[in-house]
């Protein structure tokens, strides 16, 4: 039986995104949040594993205003963390949104460990 996925912010990294969309966007971001949360098997057109990133997923979001990556992960108990986010403005991903991901994921388990 599917267990919906729980949705946790860390940080305001994906909010510094999501305060710039207008409302519409917004609301997208929104269906499709619920949808990853609520779905068992998701398409691999709204969310997909990043290739050797170690565990990292991006969540596609195509919106009136551009195409969107948001950055997230896996924690215990089907908890996905989702972190930054940013505006897609070429084919691939920049590296430098890839390595803030993974800096960003690094420092999640890090304060993980440390608070234990």
């Amino acid at each position: 039986m599917f267990k919906p996925r729980i949705l946790f912010f860390y940080g305001e990294y994906f909010w510094d995104l999501f305060d710039t969309l207008n409302q519409e966007s917004q609301e997208k971001f929104n269906r499709i949040l619920r949808l990853i949360s609520t779905t068992e098997n998701i398409s691999r057109s709204i969310f997909k594993h990043v290739t050797d990133s170690r565990g990292l997923f991006e969540i596609r979001i195509e919106t009136m205003t551009g195409r969107y990556r948001v950055f997230c992960f896996f924690d215990r108990n089907n908890r996905l963390i989702i972190i930054n986010g940013f505006l897609k403005k070429s084919a691939n991903t920049p590296k430098k949104e890839l390595q803030k991901a993974m800096r960003i994921r690094k420092e999640y388990f890090t304060n993980i460990i440390d608070s234990n």
